[in-house]
């Protein structure tokens, strides 16, 4: 065994994994799964529909119109959002650009946010306190899923205005 001294190490800030080169390091940097700009807020939103058996082909096709053209199939699952539609997480390059242009967009990460985030424990404190306020009446939810117009009563109710006012009703949620 060779005992290495004077070696620059390289660490990922957001995992502490090494590496001897810093061209690989800054690279798994930029995808490193700890890095906050690659974990999705929506993971940990209630609005986010994870149950959903929903799966969306696509046909991708690499190097077209020349004598190397080749396609490939994708099946992905649809993860969907009342407020921004389909959504994907780690998707790159070409295969990323065919979901954006059939209307889909890429989960905010949680150093971007979201004014739409609910946590998943904040939307169980909703029930709850509506099952008190309500005597179980499930008008008020959907499938055990609370509405914006729940999560708004919960907010003002509980003097949380800036919380309230990202779920207060419009005009143009009724029509």
């Amino acid at each position: 065994m060779e005992k290495i001294t004077n070696a620059t190490v390289y660490k990922c800030e957001h995992c502490n994994r090494i590496s001897f080169n810093a061209g690989a390091m800054k690279q798994h940097e930029c995808a490193c799964n700890k890095n906050p700009n690659n974990v999705p807020i929506c993971d940990d939103c209630h609005w986010l529909d994870r149950y959903g058996e929903n799966t969306q082909h696509f046909e991708v096709v690499y190097n077209e119109g020349s004598d190397a053209e080749r396609s490939k199939s994708y099946d992905l699952e649809v993860q969907y959002c009342p407020y921004y539609g389909n959504l994907y997480h780690k998707l790159y390059g070409i295969v990323a650009e065919y979901a954006e242009s059939d209307g889909w967009m890429k989960k905010p990460s949680k150093t971007q946010g979201c004014c739409h985030f609910l946590s998943i424990g904040k939307a169980l404190e909703i029930i709850k306190w509506g099952n008190v306020k309500f005597g179980h009446q499930l008008g008020w939810l959907e499938d055990y899923k609370v509405t914006p117009q729940a999560a708004f009563e919960y907010f003002t109710e509980m003097g949380d205005t800036e919380n309230a006012k990202r779920f207060e009703p419009h005009e143009y949620d009724n029509a």
